[in-house]
């Protein structure tokens, strides 16, 4: 009956079910890891630190900065000493452009070893240092005279956003032509009023002849007023055009007349 008994007992316990195996031993620390390399490193085992180097590396960007940098110098290092110069070229470079103003520690590192990462961040420096050919703008085209400006009635200044000098020309230009039309009828006319009295031998008053110059005068003015209301803006146009659109002269007409301001 005991061996029954026994036997059962065993069999439940192989049926009851087994508790998972916990592993309760805590994974190192990146400044762990990185302290064991450094002393295999120190050791002379520079295979195994070289492993642990790149498994630490290997973590990502979990992995904290200065950890990171301290890891890429000793590999570095190695690698320097292992297979020479150029194989640790690219490992500096990465460290040098995460840290340009890193240096590796004399004290920690071979002195050939810190010449050179001086020598890959002259490098690094004299490849960053791009010369740009300056851009030279376009010479623009030669300007076009603008012949419009040839027409009456200020129409070329119109056109180019200026009402105001636009309608003060054709004012004049036409005020002028006007004036000079009927000052031209009336000195004709005065004469030929003229002509018939010196024709009968009468004396030409002095009033009429004094009138009549009047009228000579006025029709000279208007008609130089109308002749600079068109011909100043023509000048200005021409100048502008001949030096290459440069010219700063401007057209302004005043109850004193027309004027030029600027400079050609």
């Amino acid at each position: 009956m005991l061996l029954v008994l026994t036997t059962s007992a065993r069999a439940a316990g192989d049926d009851a079910p087994v508790a998972p195996v916990v592993d309760t031993v805590p994974a190192q620390a990146p400044a762990e890891r990185l302290a064991s390399a450094v002393a295999r490193y120190l050791e002379g085992d520079v295979a195994a630190a070289r492993t642990e180097l790149q498994a630490l590396l290997a973590s990502g960007p979990s992995l904290p900065p200065e950890i990171r940098r301290e890891a890429l110098a000793y590999l570095g290092d190695i690698l320097y000493s292992e297979q020479g110069a150029e194989a640790s070229r690219s490992v500096f470079e990465a460290l040098l452009r995460e840290a340009p103003d890193y240096r590796l520690d004399p004290y920690a590192h071979p002195a050939p070893v810190c010449a050179w990462v001086e020598q890959v961040a002259r490098d690094l420096q004299a490849r960053a240092v791009v010369i740009v050919p300056p851009v030279l703008d376009p010479s623009p085209p030669p300007p076009r005279f603008a012949y419009d400006v040839l027409l009456p009635g200020g129409f070329h200044a119109l056109r180019t956003g200026k009402p105001v000098l636009g309608a003060s020309l054709a004012v004049v230009q036409t005020a002028s032509a006007v004036v000079s039309i009927a000052t031209r009828a009336s000195i004709e006319a005065a004469f030929a009023t003229q002509e018939l009295r010196l024709t009968g031998e009468q004396d030409v008053a002095q009033p009429e002849a004094a009138a009549t110059e009047r009228l000579i005068w006025i029709n000279r003015a208007a008609a130089t007023a109308g002749w600079l209301a068109w011909g100043v803006p023509v000048a200005v146009e021409l100048a502008r055009w001949s030096s290459g659109g440069n010219a700063t002269a401007s057209v302004r007409v005043t109850p004193g007349g027309v004027s030029v301001v600027g400079a050609f």
